[in-house]
């Protein structure tokens, strides 16, 4: 809120919020939590990881400035179940470098390990949003307009207004709209981002409340491609919870949710954290939200090599919020005309493509991801699975002939697993 506070800024807020992310997500502040297969990681992983571990510092302060009681959840544990699928096995031994091995848990599971990671908690996104929304319509110098933006030329500071049709002359624009984010410069080059379709459940029960440990977020690792797993964050001490998410990738922004998520987040709870009684009693509704994932799944943040009035932030798909403090920072430098950090040039919005490792790699990773999806859903059976392996790697072979003719890029160039899913 730092700018807000000069009256020498006017700013114009041109969007609706719909299907926001993190409006709608769970709010975990997770770092290590997110952690993946170390084999899958690049420059770009770790400095997303090393970002992500100053920002959740920089939440602790920025909390304490804002309410202390937009906390929910004061811990994480993460747990990995007795007939987890491979992916998930990798993920979890990962993360559990970073967190202590708990033998008591409250109402564990037969055989289920857990780990504690002491330092990730979680917020109430809507108490977040409910306080800057309060500070931002108080000041005097910001205009809304509830309209769809378009920027039709890259060389020009001019945003012209959809349905109103009219146009808004700035000396800055800062395109941060998510999942939404390049549909608005569509006539020049910028990495691509799509719409990860999230779907969860809102839940409310005394019961549960009562049943799991306090002030804690249970959660899993990774567990197939885009899909990120379980987890149950508290939303307040009244017994309410977001249980989520489920996760696929889509062009269409008007996207919503599947049952078979629904159905899946159900048995979760059931199974994995809770019991058949309580979550027959528990009352739910349902939330979506658009996370930003690039082509290449890697942040789109940064101006354009011919323009540097024009600035994106989009593109970090789960770790969006977490990662907000120190990406404002680099926004703000940007406005007050001070150099930013040379370091995330590399996520320029008109960059190159950056490879998934190479195409072999990437193929390999698509089978393994799509593979274990399809166990983890019970979608398949023991003796089908090398023969969906072959068709799944034809599948992905032919696929990346596509996308590669499509794009013009190199024979050996290696397709994110989650975004091959699209074509």
């Amino acid at each position: 809120m730092k700018i807000l506070e000069s009256s020498n800024y006017k700013i114009a807020l041109v969007g609706n919020n719909l299907n926001n992310a993190s409006r709608a997500s769970g709010a975990m502040i997770a770092v290590h939590g997110e952690l993946e297969d170390s084999k899958l990681y690049d420059y770009h992983d770790e400095l997303l990881l090393n970002l992500s571990e100053n920002a959740s510092l920089e939440w602790r302060k920025i909390i304490k400035k804002i309410d202390n009681n937009i906390i929910t959840a004061k811990k994480t544990f993460v747990y990995l179940k007795n007939n987890a699928n491979n992916l998930e096995k990798k993920c979890f031994k990962v993360i559990s470098k970073y967190g202590k091995f708990l033998k008591n848990v409250k109402n564990s599971k037969i055989n289920t390990q857990y780990l504690v990671l002491n330092k990730e908690f979680a917020i109430s996104s809507k108490s977040l949003f409910k306080k800057i929304d309060a500070i931002i319509s108080k000041n005097k110098n910001i205009m809304f307009f509830n309209d769809q933006a378009n920027i039709n030329n890259v060389y020009s500071n001019k945003v012209t207004l959809k349905n109103s049709n009219k146009i808004i002359s700035s000396n800055k624009i800062l395109i941060a709209a998510g999942s939404n984010s390049s549909n608005i410069i569509r006539k020049y080059k910028m990495v691509p981002v799509y719409h990860g379709v999230g779907t969860a459940l809102e839940i409310k029960s005394e019961e549960l409340y009562n049943f799991i440990n306090k002030d804690t977020v249970y959660r899993t690792a990774n567990r197939g491609g885009s899909f990120c797993g379980v987890h149950l964050v508290p939303r307040d001490k009244l017994g309410s919870f977001y249980l989520g998410a489920g996760n696929y990738l889509s062009n269409n922004y008007n996207a919503i949710g599947r049952m078979a998520t629904v159905k899946y987040l159900i048995d979760a709870l059931t199974k994995e954290i809770s019991n058949e009684e309580i979550v027959h009693k528990t009352m739910m509704k349902m939330v979506y939200g658009n996370r930003p994932i690039s082509f290449d799944n890697k942040p789109v943040f940064g101006t354009f090599d011919k323009n540097k009035k024009i600035f994106v932030a989009s593109g970090f798909n789960r770790v969006g919020l977490t990662v907000s403090p120190i990406i404002t920072e680099e926004i703000l430098k940007w406005i007050g005309d001070k150099h930013t950090d040379s370091v995330y040039d590399i996520w320029k919005p008109n960059r190159e493509f950056i490879s998934f490792k190479d195409k072999d790699y990437a193929i390999k990773m698509y089978v393994d991801f799509y593979l274990s999806n399809l166990i983890e859903h019970k979608l398949v059976r023991k003796k089908d699975l090398k023969d969906i392996k072959i068709k799944l790697t034809k599948d992905a072979e032919e696929k990346h002939k596509i996308v590669q003719k499509k794009y013009k890029l190199k024979n050996d160039f290696g397709i994110s697993p989650e975004i091959l899913s699209l074509f």
